[in-house]
């Protein structure tokens, strides 16, 4: 708030772009980000802007001629809600502080001014009634309408051509109690549940030696004792003595914490992975492929069963990579610890 040279009344706003910019942020105790948790995709982070710089956004009015200006400097207070924009501060003389919504901004990223530099002397876009509005009428106000907008849609409605504008008058305050019912606010639900998912702070060893170490030390080794169950029951390898001539691959024990959507722990897994730079292409291995399934081909079977109106099972095959074959002979270390 020092560098954006803004007032302490504006920390709910930094508060809200503050938790919008972490949830697109990687954690140590989560594999991804909280975005991409929650919504099952990898967010953008091209719009990001510097909280509080200075923008333009350019007018539509012709009350001032063609000689008059085009645009007026307004600061980034925060991200919109529930759409791709930004929404802008300024002060007009006469109507007080107002927030206009738009995703039409040139920034100037360097540039930090203060509320008293973007004091705006013309009005940059008309009012527009949003369809399928709620009109909400408070005492000593004419009518307003506000967007119906679910919580879980994230779609990009376009703001080019029109904004939202939210007045305040600054002048003389009155204090005054509302008697419109209280309005939901759910700016904060989707960030909320994505810190909840953040919350989990088990730290993944990097090795053997601290999983056995950690105070999750029985998680671990039941983890690991389970893949290597699963090895055994596969027959995945034979315990000799290494031939002359021939060297051993290394391995290592991957520990991830696999957590459900509510953020709490799901299960501790291991999994025991090569050290796939000390194997020659040739000798160790010649394909470097792995079959994936088609999303296409995983369509065209749930349309072919809901055409016949089939029955559909799911089921889950543990450890399916070791049910292939090897046509090369591989001689690899013994797990550490085992």
């Amino acid at each position: 708030m020092a560098q954006a040279n803004l007032p302490i009344s504006f920390w709910g706003d930094a508060i809200f772009t503050a938790a919008y910019i972490l949830n697109r942020v990687p954690s140590k105790s989560i594999p991804s980000t909280p975005y991409e948790l929650w919504h099952g995709r990898k967010p953008s982070l091209e719009g990001l802007r510097p909280w509080g710089s200075a923008g333009f956004i350019h007018s539509t009015s012709n009350q001032y001629g063609k000689l008059g200006p085009r645009a007026s400097k307004l600061i980034f207070i925060r991200y919109c809600e529930h759409s791709k924009g930004y929404v802008m501060y300024c002060e007009y003389p006469n109507k007080g502080m107002t927030e206009i919504e738009s995703r039409d901004v040139d920034f100037l990223e360097e540039d930090f001014p203060s509320i008293s530099e973007v004091k705006a002397n013309l009005e940059l876009y008309e009012l527009r009634d949003p369809q399928g509005g709620v009109s909400i009428t408070v005492e000593g106000e004419t009518p307003r309408s506000y967007p119906v907008i679910d919580g879980d849609n994230e779609s990009d409605p376009k703001l080019s051509g029109s904004c939202s504008l939210k007045e305040h008058n600054s002048q003389n305050p009155q204090m005054r109690r509302s008697k419109r019912g209280g309005i939901p606010r759910h700016r904060y639900e989707i960030e909320g549940e994505s810190f909840m998912c953040a919350s989990v702070d088990i730290d993944e060893p990097a090795t053997y030696e601290e999983a056995v170490t950690s105070p999750n030390a029985n998680e671990w080794i039941t983890a690991i004792k389970e893949e290597l169950s699963s090895m055994t029951k596969n027959n995945f390898w034979e315990l000799v003595d290494l031939p002359t001539g021939r060297k051993t691959i290394g391995n290592k024990w991957v520990l991830k914490v696999k957590c459900k959507t509510d953020g709490s722990i799901d299960k501790f897994k291991a999994r025991l992975v090569a050290k796939g730079y000390t194997q020659k292409e040739g000798i160790d291995y010649e394909e470097t492929f792995s079959p994936v399934v088609r999303f296409a081909s995983v369509r065209l079977i749930l349309a072919i069963v809901a055409h016949l109106d089939m029955e559909l099972f799911q089921m889950d095959v543990k450890t399916a990579f070791l049910n292939g074959e090897l046509d090369e002979e591989i001689y690899m270390d013994q797990p550490e610890g085992f």
